[in-house]
């Protein structure tokens, strides 16, 4: 993306400034989503954990070979 935006950087058209800001909104979109997908996958990562943890703790004091 860098590389796309870099001949606005010293230019004086306004198409190439048009063009600069639409791709930096949609990279910032297109981050905005991924964002939102690795919340998501971290809240159910979160909620495993969780249910794991409570597990091991109904665990404790059994044997852990299943006796």
């Amino acid at each position: 993306m860098i590389a796309r935006l870099l001949p606005c950087v010293d230019s004086a058209d306004v198409d190439v400034a048009e063009e600069a800001f639409a791709t930096m909104a949609a990279e910032r979109d297109r981050l905005t989503a991924e964002i939102e997908r690795l919340a998501h996958a971290r809240d159910a990562l979160d909620e495993h954990i969780e249910a794991n943890t409570r597990h091991r703790h109904g665990m404790s004091g059994q044997n852990r070979c299943g006796g």
